[in-house]
C-alpha cells in the first residue's frame, strides 16, 4: 500500500492500521501460540512471559476490532449521502480515529486481565486454571468488546450490502466496479474477526468441547493472517505491485499476463482509478 500511494485514501489508511495490528497479533496467536504448544508452556511454567504475551494480544485483538467496526463505517460513509459521516473520515480525520484505537490497546493491555496460554488446549484463557471456578478470572471489557464487533459488524455489513446492492443495481460502470471491491475486501476481514469473537466469548464463560477451542483459536489467526490473502486475491493493484516487488523485471509482464490477461488499455488507467481497486 505504501509503496503504491494507496495511502491517499481513508480507507486504506485503516486497512494499512490494521494490517500493523494483525502483524503484531500473528506474533502471538500464531508463533508464539506454536512455541508454546510443542513446550507444553502452562501458567504455571512460565508466568510472567505468558500474561505478559497474553495482555499484548488480547490488546491487539481488541484494537483490531475496533479500527474493523471504523473500516465498516468508512465503507458506509462512502456509500453513503450522510454528510456526516463522509466528514468524520475526511482529511487527516481519520488519524485520530486511528489513535483512539491506539488509545484503546494501551488501556486493554496495561488496566485489564490478561489471557495465559493453556498448552492443554492450545489457546488462551483468561483463567490460567482451566476447569476451576472462572469467575475470579473474567475480563469483562474483552467480552464486551466481542458481543460489540460481533453484532456492530454484522448489523453494518447487512446494512452495507443492501446499500450496495440499490445503489449499483443499475450502474455497470468502472466506479461501481470499484466500489464493491473494496466492499469484498472489508468483508472477508471483518467476517473472520466476528467469528472468532463469538466463539472466544463463549468458550471464556462455558466449558467448550476442545474442538471449538481449536476453530476458536485458528479464526482468530485467521483474523490477523488472512488479511494479506484477501489483499492478493481481491485487490489487483496490490497483487500487482507485489509481482513488481518480488518478480525479477524481466518475468514481470509474463507473471502479470498469465495472472490477469488485459488489454493494454485496462494496464494504462489511471492512478486515481488504481487506487480504488
Amino acid at each position: 500500500m505504501w509503496k503504491l500511494n494507496l495511502l491517499t485514501s481513508s480507507c486504506y489508511k485503516i486497512m494499512f492500521f490494521l494490517g500493523c495490528l494483525d502483524m503484531s497479533s500473528v506474533f502471538v496467536n500464531s508463533i508464539m501460540t506454536g512455541y508454546f504448544a510443542i513446550r507444553g508452556a502452562v501458567f504455571c511454567t512460565n508466568p510472567l512471559t505468558l500474561l505478559s504475551l497474553g495482555a499484548f494480544g488480547c490488546a491487539c485483538w481488541c484494537a483490531s476490532c475496533f479500527t474493523c467496526i471504523l473500516l465498516a463505517l468508512n465503507r458506509c460513509a462512502d456509500l453513503s449521502e450522510s454528510s456526516f459521516l463522509k466528514m468524520i473520515f475526511d482529511g487527516n480525520r481519520v488519524f485520530f480515529l486511528l489513535f483512539l484505537s491506539l488509545l484503546y490497546l494501551l488501556f486493554i493491555m496495561f488496566l485489564t486481565t490478561p489471557a495465559s496460554f493453556n498448552s492443554n488446549y492450545v489457546s488462551w484463557f483468561f483463567n490460567p486454571m482451566t476447569g476451576q471456578e472462572s469467575l475470579s478470572y473474567v475480563n469483562v471489557y474483552h467480552a464486551v468488546n466481542n458481543v460489540i464487533v460481533a453484532f456492530t459488524t454484522t448489523f453494518l455489513y447487512f446494512y452495507l450490502c443492501l446499500k450496495l446492492y440499490f445503489k449499483t443495481k443499475k450502474s455497470t460502470s468502472k466506479v461501481g466496479r470499484f466500489q464493491k471491491q473494496i466492499f469484498i475486501q472489508s468483508f472477508l476481514i471483518c467476517l473472520i474477526n466476528v467469528l472468532a469473537a463469538y466463539i472466544y466469548v463463549y468458550m471464556q464463560y462455558f466449558a467448550p468441547p476442545k474442538w471449538l477451542v481449536i476453530i476458536g483459536q485458528i479464526a482468530w489467526q485467521l483474523s490477523a493472517g488472512f488479511v494479506c490473502v484477501i489483499y492478493l486475491t481481491v485487490n489487483r493493484t496490490i497483487r500487482r505491485g507485489v509481482i513488481d516487488l518480488l518478480v525479477p523485471m524481466k518475468y514481470v509482464g509474463r507473471v502479470h499476463a498469465k495472472l490477469a490477461p488485459t488489454t493494454r488499455a485496462s494496464d494504462n488507467r489511471t492512478h486515481s482509478d488504481a487506487h480504488l481497486t
